[in-house]
């Protein structure tokens, strides 16, 4: 069975604000489609526009992993107690119900957000420096995402460019060898592993 490509352009991106209403975030992707943060929803990839210190909102049940792209540095505060810097363009984990207050050095960051279900899907995150070809084995479910700079994706017999801000679903992968050109990239690539049924997940 041939794997399933969707190509995800910048212009199928939603603005929408925060649950807590503290700021705004730009959705790339969100399973459902169509669903939102108040419902059930299986995983979700965004960008966060922080222009102030403040709270995150809170997602009980989901774990999230956020990867700081650009801005004052940001410095994350769980449960009152323990405190992390972010360093950029490196994945950072926590649980969603955690009580988090970030604080800014200057006025603005932004980040890379993915929050999954945590009892039925397992999120892993990297980053990689793109310059010449990178492969990696293909999954159940993989989502690719360019920051910067330009990417061409192989898998079988097929092809996709990416361009910046925009991403790729790559579904059924398993057992395939994926290969990655690019010229001066940086992309994040989600690796979603099922930990059970979640009805139709992807598309």
């Amino acid at each position: 069975m041939d794997c399933r490509i969707t190509h995800i352009p910048v212009t199928t991106h939603r603005i929408m604000p925060w649950k807590n209403g503290g700021g705004s975030t730009t959705e790339i992707w969100i399973d459902p489609p169509y669903s939102n943060v108040n419902e059930a929803f299986l995983w979700r990839i965004s960008l966060a526009q922080i222009k102030t210190s403040g709270p995150f909102s809170s997602f009980p049940g989901f774990d999230r992993t956020i990867v700081q792209l650009s801005g004052a540095p940001m410095h994350l505060y769980h449960q009152r107690l323990s405190q992390h810097t972010l360093t950029p363009f490196t994945p950072y984990s926590f649980q969603g119900e955690w009580a988090t207050e970030c604080s800014l050095d200057g006025d603005k960051a932004e980040d890379f957000n993915v929050m999954v279900q945590r009892e039925k899907i397992r999120a892993q995150v990297s980053c990689h420096h793109l310059s010449s070809q990178y492969s990696m084995d293909g999954s159940a479910l993989l989502f690719i995402w360019l920051w910067r700079g330009f990417c061409n994706l192989e898998i079988g017999n097929q092809n996709s460019c990416l361009g910046p801000g925009e991403g790729l679903l790559v579904e059924q992968a398993q057992g395939r060898k994926l290969f990655m050109t690019g010229d001066s990239a940086k992309l994040i690539v989600v690796n979603l592993d099922l930990l059970a049924d979640p009805g139709n997940i992807g598309l």
